[in-house]
């Protein structure tokens, strides 16, 4: 018997329709900060014996498979109120980034994906995590630039290129290297693939921008079953323009309007802050 869970991810797969349908890397492809964040994963290295990760803001742990496919041994950290409720006793450590309870040079790699912009000190979680991270050791960390309202009421900064190189390196942490999640065509992309969302919260909770906390609205249901067809066409076209836009992205070399940015940082004893 299916539980309420599974008709649940069924309820969202018919709502993306026909968005689910197509190849994977398709999908990746016309979201922007999804293919940038998993490009940023797919450049950490197969560990060596023994070696320990740290998921820095972990979430639902949809991370973990970058690391422990590479043979290194998963750790997690996130706050009281997480996102996702479900996963806060999943977490290794309670704990916000900022202050974290871990031991100094603890770990070998740290991810930071898209949690900087949440955390109201982010410069002390930049020494935190470089605290924590063993000499030689490297930060994955990704975050937002010109991207939408989210994760409210946690939701604090958006950072630029010479700000985030300007934080790694008052905590005597090295960019190796810095890339934009694209330019204006994939911001375009992003904005088509996430319209039908939009579209959809307002069918079912009244406002296109419901809190993580606010229920489906009984009453609005019906408007559903109404609305159905306008949904699967939405879907079906904004799609394809995400796709095209995301297509034509390499025509902006510039990348003045990016969604965010992927560095990979190390910790260094030649660029550690002298005391």
């Amino acid at each position: 018997m299916l539980c309420s869970d599974t008709y649940k991810v069924l309820f969202w797969k018919v709502m993306d329709f026909p968005r689910f349908i197509l190849p994977d890397h398709v999908v990746k492809f016309a979201n922007p900060e999804k293919f940038y964040i998993e490009k940023l994963l797919n450049k950490i290295e197969m560990a060596s014996e023994s070696m320990l990760a740290l998921d820095a803001g972990a979430g639902p742990q949809d991370k973990k498979k970058f690391v422990v496919d590479k043979k290194y041994t998963y750790e997690s950290l996130d706050f009281e109120d997480i996102f996702d409720q479900g996963s806060l006793f999943k977490q290794t450590y309670i704990s916000s980034v900022d202050s974290m309870p871990m031991e100094s040079e603890t770990y070998d790699i740290i991810l930071s994906i898209q949690v900087l912009e949440h955390l109201q000190n982010s410069d002390k979680a930049l020494a935190e995590m470089s605290r924590v991270l063993k000499y030689g050791g490297k930060l994955f960390l990704s975050t937002n630039f010109l991207y939408p309202r989210h994760g409210s009421p946690y939701d604090y900064f958006r950072f630029t290129y010479e700000g985030l190189n300007s934080l790694c390196n008052n905590h005597g942490l090295k960019v190796i290297s810095i890339e934009s999640h694209g330019g204006f065509p994939a911001m375009c992309a992003q904005f088509f693939h996430e319209l039908p969302s939009y579209f959809r919260n307002w069918i079912l909770f009244g406002t296109t921008y419901p809190s993580r906390l606010q229920h489906t609205k009984k009453s609005r249901i019906p408007l559903l079953f109404i609305f159905i067809l306008p949904i699967f066409l939405l879907n079906l076209i904004t799609q394809l323009l995400a796709i095209v836009f995301a297509s034509i992205d390499f025509f902006d070399h510039i990348k003045r309007f990016t969604l965010g940015y992927s560095l990979v940082i190390e910790k260094t004893k030649e660029t550690m802050p002298q005391s």
